[in-house]
């Protein structure tokens, strides 16, 4: 039985790994399968969103409102220990972001950021936890309440998840940084996610306080499976088609407008961090 036991326990790691692995591959090649029929309808989609000026203004104030919550939100995760300028934790993010690209569940994040400080490393990840631990928090709190509402459809709820912004607001004394933290991560959520249940709206006739909901459960699925979130843009395309696909939404819009705000809000700034690697290396080291 002991033997047994140790070797699911050298079992498991392997698994997870593997799945790891595999995972991103299958999920391309379905994807490939699945739009070999329709792919000539994409660029067609992808049109309209080029020439459309509403959506780039959408789209690059998602960028802006996205990125200036999270960079701020590094900062007031530091402190007290350290206050550091928006423009060198801007930095750090976007340089840590880029890695967090190419490692599992956002590890990259606990590699990247302790290297730039030279002292409190043991601080600098834990607030990292506290920060991705927040944005998880809030997820899972929209994902909760769009579940709710795909089964009750009573609009009240969706005042619900202004009730603990405001509790956490009025007792930022007593809760301390994780209030502050929890409030950012919302902020973030409503830039990101409300380019999503524009676009969605902009191209469908479906109801919009259905998409919110359907999108807020989308989020949810993707940050809370490990496999899910570490598998990239093509888990994103599977899990979204599968989901908006029960909207009557067509797969091919679904998948433009995923790829198209992940360009905005996660390839630009990859890019960006990319070149910062190479141009300031630095990045400012305490």
């Amino acid at each position: 039985m002991n033997k047994f036991r140790v070797n699911i326990i050298k079992i498991i790691p392997f698994l997870s790994k593997a799945g790891r692995t595999l995972l991103p591959f299958i999920s391309i090649l379905w994807l490939i399968f699945y739009f070999q029929k329709h792919i000539h309808q994409i660029p067609h989609i992808f049109h309209q969103f080029v020439f459309h000026p509403g959506i780039w203004i959408i789209s690059i104030l998602s960028m802006t409102g996205n990125w200036y919550f999270r960079v701020f939100k590094w900062q007031t995760a530091l402190k007290p220990v350290y206050r550091i300028s928006f423009k060198t934790a801007f930095c750090q993010q976007l340089k840590t972001f880029a890695l967090s690209l190419w490692t599992p569940v956002n590890s990259g994040e606990f590699i990247g950021k302790p290297m730039f400080f030279q002292h409190n490393k043991r601080f600098v990840a834990n607030a990292v936890a506290w920060e991705q631990f927040s944005q998880m928090s809030s997820t899972t709190l929209w994902g909760i309440f769009g579940v709710i509402f795909i089964f009750h459809q009573n609009a009240i709820v969706w005042f619900l998840p202004a009730i603990p912004v405001f509790v956490f607001y009025n007792n930022y004394a007593r809760l301390g940084k994780f209030a502050s933290l929890l409030l950012l991560s919302s902020l973030r959520y409503l830039f990101f996610g409300g380019a999503f249940a524009w676009l969605l709206h902009l191209f469908s006739s479906v109801d919009i306080s259905h998409l919110i909901s359907a999108i807020t459960v989308y989020y949810f699925g993707i940050s809370i499976f490990p496999l899910l979130s570490s598998s990239g843009l093509a888990a994103r395309l599977i899990t979204g088609i599968w989901i908006f696909e029960r909207l009557g939404i067509s797969s091919e819009l679904t998948a433009s407008i995923i790829f198209w705000l992940w360009i905005w809000n996660s390839l630009i700034p990859a890019v960006a961090g990319l070149i910062l690697h190479f141009k300031k290396p630095a990045c400012g080291n305490h």
